[in-house]
Order: structure tokens, then C-alpha cells, then sequence
């Protein structure tokens, strides 16, 4: 992580704080604008930071990690494709469902959603894991019992294999057109996010599901962002006409060509 990125999390994961304790407070959005992060994209002489994706892929990944119910993403997002399309930029927070652009709107939403998900799977796997620590059932922390353990491990797995397929899928969209990558990013985490939310909510018991508890926010969501800018079937399609597509026919040789790209 160079320093640059390392100081945009540390302000980011300050404002989200901040905003997650308080997401219906007024000028919480001002906050974000003042941040500048909503034209990460745009070159510095329109305002922006001139950014690439592997650094939107950060404030993406928080906001998902905080729960953040405001369009942070959306805005970021739609923001650069009116700059690309050459068209005002507009002011205030966006809906990406305002752009009518077809594969590229698929695209960049479910790299959204893929980052959202990695968030939220990081949010319920570190709220788990101290819950079973600070949970005793039979004079002992849940974490001890080795069924409790499996399950850790299993959302520990999910959790590694989302953030490497973003990661690897943001790496992609600044060095070509990203959509093999976005593709099986975006499957990769529709398949995690289901077993995680289900997993974290069979951990917590019945506390899992109140409204009032952290989890649940989470989980929430995860449920949602796996349906949205595509689901599984759409993005497995996608993979196998990338697949056929390919001169050899063959699922290695596409990654490999792609890696050389």
C-alpha cells in the first residue's frame, strides 16, 4: 500500500466513522464533498485527484465496510462517466440507474457491488469473530469449540478470496478494460455473499437479526448487492462467452493472455 492510498483510508475510514453512528445526520453529505472524494476520477483541473480505480476500489471496499447508506460509489461513478461522455458534470449525489450506457454501466456497478460485498464480508467476519470470543456456552468461549472454528475459517476464506478478485479486478480496469476480471470478481463475490451473511447470523443466534444490532445492517445489504448489476447466472454467461471468445477456447489461456495485458 504506498502513501498515498494509506492516507486516503485513514480519512476515509474517520469520515465513515463518523457517518455510520449518524447516517441520517444533517451535512453528512457535505462532509463527503468537502473530502473530495466524490471526483476521485476527474482530473485536478476540474477539482478530482485524478485517480485511477485501485484507489476508488479503497473507498469503495469502506463503504461497505461502514455500512454507509448514502451514494457515495454511485456519485464517484456516475461523475466519471458525464466527464467521459463530455456532458456537464452534475452536482449533488447521483443514481448510476440515471446513465443509460449498457455494458459499461454493468461494468462499473457490479465493480461497486463487488466492493461493497468485500466490505461488508470483512464487517460480519471481524463482528463474528469477537462475538464467538466474547460468547460461553458450557463454561467455554464459542471460539474454542472446533465447529465454531470451521465456520470462522470458512468466512476467513470468503473474505481473502472477495478482496483478491477486487483487487485483481481494480488492477485490470486501470491497465485495460477490466470486463474478464469484473466478471468473475462480480460472480466470486455474489457466491461469498450468501454463504457469509448465512454463516455470521447462524454464529450470532437470534441477536443476529434485530435491527438494533450491527450485524444486520450488514447482512442486509449483502443480500441485496449480489442481486444488483448482475447475478450469478448473468456474470457465470458473461465468463463463458469470454471463454469462447478466446482464440484457444480455454479458460488458462484467457487469464494468461489477460495477465500480459
Amino acid at each position: 500500500m504506498n502513501d498515498y492510498i494509506e492516507i486516503l483510508v485513514h480519512s476515509v475510514n474517520r469520515l465513515y466513522g463518523d457517518i455510520s453512528d449518524g447516517p441520517e445526520k444533517p451535512g453528512n453529505w457535505q462532509l463527503i464533498e468537502e473530502l473530495g472524494i466524490l471526483n476521485l476520477f476527474l482530473p485536478e483541473d476540474l477539482g478530482g485527484m485524478d485517480g485511477g480505480w485501485q484507489e476508488a476500489s479503497v473507498i469503495l471496499r469502506l463503504s461497505g465496510y461502514h455500512a454507509i447508506p448514502l451514494p457515495v460509489g454511485e456519485t464517484m461513478i456516475a461523475r466519471k462517466m458525464a466527464h467521459e461522455a463530455g456532458i456537464e458534470i452534475p452536482s449533488g449525489p447521483l443514481n448510476l440507474n440515471d446513465f443509460v450506457t449498457g455494458d459499461m454501466l454493468m461494468k462499473y456497478g457490479a465493480y461497486l457491488r463487488t466492493c461493497q460485498i468485500s466490505g461488508a464480508i470483512l464487517a460480519c467476519l471481524e463482528k463474528t469473530v469477537e462475538y464467538t470470543r466474547d460468547r460461553k456456552q458450557f463454561g467455554r468461549q464459542l471460539s474454542k469449540f472446533q465447529a465454531i472454528q470451521h465456520q470462522l475459517a470458512l468466512l476467513t476464506e470468503e473474505a481473502a478470496a472477495v478482496a483478491s478478485a477486487s483487487a485483481a479486478a481494480a488492477v485490470a480496469l486501470d491497465r485495460s478494460d477490466g470486463n474478464f476480471e469484473v466478471s468473475c470478481a462480480k460472480l466470486r463475490a455474489n457466491q461469498a455473499a450468501g454463504l457469509v451473511a448465512g454463516i455470521s447470523h447462524q454464529l450470532h443466534g437470534a441477536i443476529g437479526i434485530t435491527k438494533e444490532f450491527g450485524l444486520y445492517h450488514h447482512t442486509q445489504r449483502l443480500w441485496a448487492w449480489r442481486a444488483e448489476f448482475g447475478n450469478n447466472r448473468y456474470w457465470a454467461q458473461r465468463i463463458g462467452k469470454h471463454i469462447l471468445g478466446h482464440s484457444d477456447n480455454s479458460a488458462w489461456a484467457l487469464i494468461t493472455s489477460r495477465g500480459n495485458q
